[in-house]
């Protein structure tokens, strides 16, 4: 009898410590948690207790002290509750708007070659100087223009670097309707890119539809030196860009697909959300209760 007494009594202490492990481990995260009065389903992040969908009655302040305790929201610092009147949006072009076709990028390059830029490479100072210029962190249309200063023959090849540059591009148009969406709720959209100042105007001149959903554009040119992504001077020349637009007083969040581009902004203030893919800059729009 002692002998079934203990084991009972081992199994009923093995159930208090799986019951208390389990009810401890879930305190910090009830299953319904109330925002201003307003009851709520948790549904719990996989790397986090944040909400990965947040009732539409919360008040945006509540949500976004969640979300900048977030580790998988590490690119978002909010201060200010999400609205027209107090945040702006910023996207990248590439892989962000518009797609690639790297095979379109192979054709025009093997096409520019064949137009006589391929004598080029039989040069070694030139060679030479491409190389050093590319290595002092400059973006693509800085590097060219920067080489047709010591060889003003490369200017003849200007329509086919825009071709290299602007012809691969198809834009994805559920990022496309997305900021039409953003538009119609009141939101200023700025185009925040390294496409280069001269590259945008024949960009834009292939696609005006959507170029013109752009309250503003930011890109390197010769006006601010041609910084250019990821480096501070670029975003704290967008960051006094919007001041002289009046909206200095407004956060911003900024959407890229490359990591190194949002640590960076962050640094200077500029939150992000990184674009994996449409879906995913999608869903954290809607876990912001901006869509």
């Amino acid at each position: 009898m002692d002998f079934y007494k203990n084991h009972i009594f081992r199994f009923g202490l093995l159930i208090i410590l799986i019951f208390s492990k389990n009810t401890t481990s879930h305190s910090a995260s009830p299953a319904v948690v109330c925002v201003n009065n307003v009851p709520y389903l948790r549904k719990n992040c996989r790397n986090c207790l944040c909400e990965n969908q947040i009732h539409k009655n919360c008040v945006n302040n509540c949500v976004n002290k969640c979300v900048n305790s977030c580790v998988c929201n590490k690119y978002l610092k909010l201060d200010k509750e999400i609205s027209p009147n107090t945040t702006v949006f910023a996207f990248d072009l590439h892989e962000v708007i518009f797609s690639r076709s790297y095979s379109t990028i192979a054709y025009e390059v093997l096409r520019a070659l064949k137009n006589g830029m391929v004598w080029y490479l039989f040069n070694p100072f030139f060679l030479f100087k491409a190389i050093s210029v590319s290595r002092e962190n400059r973006m693509f249309e800085d590097i060219y223009y920067t080489l047709c200063k010591d060889y003003p023959s490369l200017l003849k090849f200007e329509e086919d670097f825009f071709n290299i540059s602007n012809t691969c591009c198809k834009p994805i148009n559920k990022m496309v309707d997305t900021i039409k969406y953003l538009k119609s709720l009141g939101y200023n959209i700025f185009l925040l890119s390294n496409i280069g100042f001269n590259s945008y105007s024949n960009f834009k001149a292939k696609f005006p539809d959507i170029m013109s959903l752009f309250d503003g554009i930011y890109v390197p040119g010769p006006d601010n030196h041609y910084h250019c992504k990821p480096y501070k001077p670029y975003y704290l020349g967008f960051i006094n860009y919007l001041k002289q637009l009046g909206l200095d007083n407004r956060q911003i969040i900024f959407i890229d697909d490359l990591t190194k581009n949002l640590d960076t902004a962050l640094q200077v203030g500029i939150s992000g959300i990184h674009c994996k893919d449409t879906d995913h800059v999608i869903n954290k729009l809607k876990n912001l209760s901006v869509i």
